[in-house]
């Protein structure tokens, strides 16, 4: 979704929570897309935990469903900055991790 753009530098992918926490110590990101639900940690536990260790990376949660509410009032009372729906467009996504980053982003 974002490969067509030159405004954001991709600096990683990770599968898990876990990997993705490893990661942003390695690369500290301005922005990390999360995933709501990931195999081995919740989005809202992941989110916690990089912000503990790094409270300027901004963090912005992917969810799939409609009805994940409490799911997202986790994750935005973990820290999160904001949080988006898949389905949603591309454009749309640009949008969103330009709005939680104003001065230029790299996300992961």
């Amino acid at each position: 979704m974002l490969n067509d753009t030159s405004h954001f530098e991709i600096v990683g992918e990770a599968g898990t929570g876990r990997q993705a926490l490893h990661l942003v110590d390695q690369v500290k990101p301005d922005v990390v897309l999360m995933d709501a639900v990931t195999p081995d940690l919740s989005g809202s536990e992941a989110t916690r935990r990089i912000k503990a260790v790094h409270p300027e990376v901004k963090v912005l949660i992917l969810t799939l469903y409609e009805e994940d509410e409490p799911l997202i009032a986790g994750c935005l009372k973990a820290g999160a900055s904001g949080y988006f729906r898949k389905y949603d467009h591309s454009f749309r996504l640009k949008s969103a991790i330009s709005t939680v980053c104003r001065a230029g982003a790299r996300a992961a």
